[in-house]
C-alpha cells in the first residue's frame, strides 16, 4: 500500500509552465479513467495558491470563485478544508499551513495529493497531519528543480521521476529565456593577511564582557565569514560596480539584488542609492557641457531620464524590536517598511511600465515569485542547491525584447552552481562515477532509521536527566501555564553553563535530523511528543542566541575588517567585451 501511494516526481523547470501540466494531467486522469477521483492540490504560497487555481479556472475545469466564499473549493482555514474533503469534488485547493488539525478525515482511496514545489512541502508537522487526515490517498510531487543527490527525502516519500522537463529542453522550445552567468567578484581582495589574528583580539578583549548566547551569537556569524563580507569598504565596492552595471545593460528590464541578510539589504539601499545620485550628477555634467552630438546627446538624455525616474526599494519581512535592531547599526527601517506597508510593492515591480526597477532582498521574492521583465540577478548572499537554482531561475521568464537572463555574482557560488547545474542541466543523471563502484543507496531501511530516532531521544532525555537534573515527561505532560513553567525550568537547566548547553544543542540536533529523514511516515506520530518538547526547549535557546545583542563587538570587530578591505574596484568595462560571460545553458 505505501508504495502504491507513491506516484512519483514531475520535474517542470521553473518558468515553463508547471501549473499547465499539473492540470493536463488531472483532466487527462479524469478523462482515461472512471473513479470519481479527487485531486488535492498543495502549495505553501498564497501566491503559487491563486496562481495555480487561476489556472485551473482559466481553462474551465473550477469556476472563477473567488478564495474565501462559501463555495469556493480553495480551503480558507483548517475548519473549511475538513469540510471540503468530507464531501466529493473532482479538485480542491490548500495551503499545507491549513493542515492545522491531527484526525482521519477520510478514508478514501480515489484522492491524489498533488505536491507542488515538493522539496519544501513534503516534510515537517502539516505533512504528517495530510499524511493522517487521508491515510489512503496517493501522492505526486511537482518541483520547479531536480532531484539533487542528497535529496533523499523527496525520492523516498514520492518515488523518483515519472517525468523531466529540464532547463535545457525547456529554453529549447523557447518556454524560457537562456540564462547567463558573470563572476564580478574578483575585483574584491584582501590586503591583511593577519586579519583574523587581529579580529581574534578584539574577541579575547572583549569576551569577558559577553554572555554565552552572545557568544554563540558572535561564533555563527563568524561561521558565515559574515565581518569580511559585511565589511563597508567590500560593500560600497559592490554598490558602485551593481549601479554601474545596471544602468549600462542593453534590456533595460527589472533587477533584483539579493543580501546577505536585513541589516545588509538596508545598507546596501544607503549605498546604492549614494552612487546612484553620483551617476545621475556626473551624466547631468556630461549632457550640460555638450559633450555629445545630437543623436547620442538625444540617446543620452533619455537614459538619464530613465535613471532619475527609477526606484529602487527594499523588500524584507519584518520581525519583533525591528527599528532599535537596525538603529544599533546606525540604519533606518521605518521608511522602508512604511512603503512596503502601505503600497502593493509586489503588484508594482510585476508592472513592466512601474518605475520600481530595483528591488533589494535578502530572502522575501527569491522562490516563487514571476516577474516577466527580470532580467539581471544580482548575488551576494550564499546559496545551494533548490535555494540558488530558484533564485537564478527569477531571470529565465520570457518577455518581449528580453534574449536573456544574466546572473552577476559578487559572492563566487561559482562552484555551488556548477555543481546544481550540472544535475539542473542533466536531469538528475549523475552519469558515471569514476571508480565505477555502486554508490551507496540512498534511502535506508526504514527499521533502521526508527533505531537510530529511539537512540537519539533516548540520549537527549538520559543527559537532561543525569547531567541538568530536568525531566522531560514533565515537559511533555504540561499543559497551559503549567507548560510554560516547564519550558522554563528546561531551559534554565539547560543553560547550568555553557557545555550544557552546548552538548543539549548537539543532541537535539541529532533528533531532528533523525526525525525529519523519516518524515511524513506515520510511525512519527509515536515519537512526536518527545521531539516537539526537545524542539521547543531548542528553539528557546536559539531565540536566545538570534536575539542576544552584539552590536558592539561585531561594530568593533568591523571597524578592523574595515581596515582590511582593499577597494579593488577598477574603471568598469562593458562585460560584453571581457568574455567573462558564461551561458548557463
Amino acid at each position: 500500500m505505501e508504495e502504491k501511494q507513491k506516484l512519483g516526481v514531475f520535474w517542470h523547470t521553473q518558468g515553463s509552465g508547471k501549473s499547465y501540466s499539473m492540470v493536463f494531467f488531472s483532466q487527462k486522469i479524469h478523462h482515461k479513467f472512471t473513479g470519481s477521483y479527487t485531486f488535492l492540490i498543495v502549495t505553501d504560497r498564497n501566491e503559487l495558491d491563486t496562481q495555480i487555481y487561476g489556472t485551473f479556472s482559466g481553462i474551465g475545469a473550477v469556476p472563477q470563485i473567488k478564495s474565501g466564499s462559501r463555495d469556493s473549493l480553495k480551503a480558507n482555514s483548517g475548519k473549511h478544508l475538513k469540510e471540503l474533503l468530507s464531501s466529493e469534488h473532482r479538485y480542491l485547493f490548500t495551503l499545507i499551513h491549513k493542515f492545522n488539525f491531527e484526525e482521519e478525515i477520510t478514508k478514501r482511496e480515489n484522492i491524489i495529493v498533488i505536491s507542488d514545489e515538493a522539496h519544501r512541502t513534503q516534510g515537517g508537522n502539516l505533512a504528517m497531519n495530510l499524511r493522517n487526515a487521508l491515510p489512503n490517498a496517493s501522492f505526486i510531487g511537482f518541483t520547479g528543480t531536480p532531484l539533487f543527490k542528497d535529496d533523499e527525502i523527496t525520492k523516498r516519500i514520492f518515488g523518483d521521476y515519472v517525468s523531466r522537463y529540464d532547463f535545457k529542453r525547456s529554453v529549447d522550445d523557447g518556454a524560457t529565456v537562456p540564462l547567463y552567468y558573470e563572476n564580478r567578484s574578483e575585483y574584491l581582495g584582501l590586503k591583511n593577511p593577519v586579519i583574523n589574528d587581529q579580529i581574534r583580539a578584539v574577541i579575547d578583549a572583549e569576551s569577558e564582557d559577553l554572555d554565552s548566547d552572545q557568544r554563540s551569537r558572535v561564533e555563527q556569524l563568524f561561521a558565515r565569514e559574515y565581518p569580511i563580507l559585511t565589511a563597508r569598504k567590500r560593500l560600497d565596492a559592490i554598490a558602485k560596480d551593481a549601479v554601474w552595471h545596471f544602468c549600462n545593460r542593453g534590456y533595460k528590464g527589472k533587477g533584483m539584488f539579493i543580501a546577505l541578510d536585513k541589516l545588509t539589504a538596508v545598507r546596501m539601499y544607503d549605498l546604492i542609492t549614494h552612487h546612484w545620485k553620483l551617476t545621475v550628477e556626473q551624466l547631468e555634467k556630461e549632457v550640460s557641457k555638450g559633450k555629445y552630438g545630437d543623436q547620442e546627446l538625444l540617446e543620452k538624455s533619455r537614459e538619464l531620464q530613465w535613471i532619475k525616474e527609477t526606484e529602487i526599494c527594499v523588500v524584507i519581512s519584518s520581525e519583533q524590536n525591528e527599528i532599535q535592531k537596525f538603529q544599533k547599526w546606525d540604519l533606518d527601517i521605518e521608511p522602508h517598511r512604511e512603503k512596503m506597508n502601505t503600497q502593493d510593492l509586489e503588484t508594482r515591480f510585476k508592472d513592466e511600465n512601474d518605475p520600481f526597477r530595483f528591488v533589494i532582498v535578502c530572502a522575501m521574492w527569491i522562490t516563487g515569485f514571476d516577474v516577466p521583465t527580470l532580467s539581471t540577478l544580482y548575488l551576494d548572499k550564499p546559496l545551494k542547491s533548490h535555494t540558488l537554482m530558484q533564485a537564478i531561475a527569477r531571470a529565465n521568464r520570457i518577455s518581449e525584447g528580453k534574449n536573456n537572463g544574466l546572473i552577476v555574482d559578487y559572492i563566487e557560488t561559482y562552484t555551488a552552481l556548477l555543481d546544481a547545474l550540472a544535475i539542473y542541466g542533466s536531469g538528475g543523471d549523475e552519469g558515471g562515477n569514476g571508480g565505477g563502484e555502486k554508490p551507496e543507496p540512498p534511502v535506508k531501511p526504514k527499521e533502521e532509521l526508527i533505531k537510530q530516532l529511539e537512540e537519539a531521544l533516548e540520549a537527549t532525555e538520559t543527559f537532561l536527566q543525569d547531567e541538568v537534573n530536568f525531566d522531560l515527561q514533565e515537559l511533555i505532560k504540561a499543559d497551559g501555564f503549567y507548560k510554560l513553567a516547564a519550558i522554563e525550568k528546561a531551559v534554565n537547566a539547560v543553560y547550568t553553563n555553557d557545555e550544557t548547553k552546548r552538548k543539549f544543542q548537539i543532541l537535539a540536533r541529532e533528533v531532528f535530523k533523525k526525525y525529519k529523514a523519516l518524515q511524513p511516515d506515520k510511525v512519527l506520530n509515536q515519537y512526536a511528543p518527545g521531539k516537539n518538547a526537545i524542539d521547543v526547549i531548542y528553539s528557546a535557546i536559539e531565540d536566545n542566541v538570534v536575539s542576544a545583542d552584539v552590536a558592539d563587538i561585531m561594530k568593533k570587530i568591523q571597524a578592523v575588517v574595515d581596515e582590511s578591505i582593499e577597494n579593488m574596484v577598477a574603471e568598469p568595462t562593458l562585460p560584453s567585451t571581457t568574455g567573462r560571460v558564461m551561458a548557463l545553458t
